[in-house]
């Protein structure tokens, strides 16, 4: 197998007396879509946290495209081509869909900026803009506001927002969270057309969007990995299936 887009090793998290991440060791390949699931309290948004650079892990590494990043921060990490979509938007409502997506460019940009309509004006930030929102099918919703958007819309904006960071993984923390039914049909749809392009690590509480999408699965009980394997694997497991799955016996 090629080496590892990311790597985690042994990494622990605690906040005072509560130990919410613990020896966490898990590797996602180059175009692989790694899904990461739990019990609500299981830890899954820390140690995305901890991945991304806004939570610093007490002990273990993060490995990013063979490079030890576990001291950088989340802009450095950013700029070395770590997205993050949160669970909790972080869409600008009283920017233009366009200039939400500039907005997030800048994250990977090194170059000073010396106004924001300077950069709205840059013709290969606008030329990124609108080819990532070309991906999610939101070019036509461009000029409109934000606020305007539907909840689904603002959800495939944010995909948007990580796309145009040319993202060497795609930190995924529940895409799905809040859509009904027909829109996570849609963002499921999406998420399958960067499928192989982009690697993902997805936390995500829709089984039915784990299971379409994941080419692995990785169960975290009590900060710990339970299991690790493909969706079959995982979804036939016994322990899985009573204390996350809420199922019995196949």
């Amino acid at each position: 197998m090629s080496e590892a887009i990311l790597s985690l090793r042994d990494l622990d998290k605690s906040f005072g007396a509560l130990r919410v991440t613990r020896k966490v060791t898990l590797d996602v390949a180059p175009g692989e879509v790694h899904a990461l699931i739990g019990p609500n309290g299981a830890g899954k948004t820390t140690l995305i946290s901890q991945i991304a650079g806004s939570l610093k892990p007490d002990s273990g590494r993060v490995i990013f495209a063979g490079e030890d990043v576990t001291h950088l921060d989340a802009p450095s990490r950013a700029q070395r081509g770590l997205a993050r979509v949160f669970q909790i938007s972080n869409v600008v409502d009283s920017f233009t869909v366009l200039a939400n997506v500039v907005l997030s460019a800048l994250a990977t940009e090194t170059t000073a900026w010396w106004g924001w309509g300077v950069a709205m004006k840059d013709p290969g930030l606008r030329e990124r803009a609108f080819y990532a929102l070309d991906q999610v099918g939101l070019v036509e919703r461009a000029p409109d506001q934000a606020a305007d958007l539907s909840y689904g819309e603002r959800r495939a904006l944010e995909l948007a927002m990580g796309l145009v960071q040319n993202p060497r993984l795609f930190l995924l923390d529940e895409p799905m969270a809040g859509t009904g039914r027909e829109e996570s049909r849609r963002l499921t749809e999406l998420l399958r057309t960067l499928k192989g392009r982009t690697p993902m690590l997805l936390i995500e509480h829709d089984m039915s969007t784990v299971f379409a999408l994941a080419d692995r699965v990785t169960v975290l009980v009590d900060g710990a990995v339970a299991i690790t394997g493909a969706p079959d694997v995982v979804r036939a497991d016994r322990i899985v299936r009573e204390a996350y799955l809420g199922e019995g016996e196949p």
